[in-house]
């Protein structure tokens, strides 16, 4: 039998896969009590996307990275970026009974924001309160197949795959929170080329939208917001009920001392760093080229 010492032990990989690159931290410790004991970004030879042929190279750019010992933890938990992922606000609906009707309702709400192309992608809800909306996520499912495959040949125990954005969600929540603000919330972020921007209101879901990132991105927020108010009367009725407007964004491409201005809202930066950990040795930078 182990000393009981041992059983809290952490020892944990989280791993952030980029169009462009992979961020990969070790974590070692007890629960609760761990540090980033190594790092490394790799920079890829070709952006990658969601297509079969992305998805091989980006299969094997990941199991050649891993299988280095530095990297053979216990267990991993894989962060994806937005542009993997596709969002949408799950409207609240009393006559859904069974996670049967669930799963079509959300099936449903899919196809008609993006298509036919993501009927086959794994489909998930995020947790939320009776009577209320909910965040859904869309990933390829050959993306996820791939994933569970490496670490299990690995045998490195796979804990989870998460949107990038539910990252960030989580750092929203908690400034919420510690600054007391009020009940209308804007979450914008802006990473790998992908535009997030929601509503929050008393901790529910008005809206949300992912999309491509423009050149002029401030310009681009803007327009959507004063687009969606236009066409959706209960968003409008939202934004006119509140005076002040607190919009939390995280954008780590941007220094932290350049000044953003986002039409009148009170613009609260979030940090970058807590997606991953508290404490981080120098990032190392490898370019692997993958044939």
């Amino acid at each position: 039998m182990l000393p009981h010492w041992l059983n809290v032990m952490t020892d944990e990989l989280n791993v952030c896969i980029r169009p462009n690159s992979l961020v990969i931290r070790r974590f070692k410790g007890v629960a609760g009590k761990t540090r980033c004991i190594d790092q490394q970004k790799i920079m890829m030879k070709k952006a990658v996307d969601h297509r079969d042929v992305e998805v091989a190279y980006l299969a094997k750019v990941l199991h050649t990275t891993l299988s280095q010992a530095r990297w053979h933890a216990k267990t991993a938990r894989v962060v994806l970026a937005n542009s993997f992922v596709r969002y949408a606000v799950l409207p609240w609906n009393p006559v859904i009974k069974t996670d049967e009707e669930k799963q079509g309702y959300l099936q449903h709400l899919f196809v008609s924001l993006y298509g036919d192309v993501v009927k086959s992608w794994n489909k998930t809800i995020s947790p939320s309160g009776f009577g209320q909306p909910a965040v859904a996520s869309a990933i390829p499912t050959p993306l996820i197949q791939k994933i569970d495959e490496i670490f299990a040949s690995l045998a490195i125990q796979l804990l989870s795959i998460q949107p990038y954005l539910m990252s960030v969600m989580n750092d929203a929540i908690a400034v919420i929170k510690s600054q007391q603000l009020q009940s209308l919330c804007w979450l914008t972020v802006i990473s790998d080329g992908r535009l997030c921007l929601g509503l929050m209101s008393e901790g529910q879901w008005l809206w949300l939208k992912n999309v491509q990132q423009e050149s002029d991105v401030i310009g681009q927020i803007e327009l959507l917001i004063q687009r969606e108010r236009l066409i959706n009367s209960i968003f409008d009725k939202a934004v006119q009920q509140r005076y002040e407007q607190v919009m939390l964004l995280h954008w780590p491409d941007i220094s932290v001392s350049s000044a953003i201005k986002i039409g009148n809202y009170r613009i609260i930066r979030l940090p970058s760093s807590k997606l991953f950990a508290k404490e981080q040795p120098d990032t190392q930078v490898a370019r692997l080229i993958a044939s």
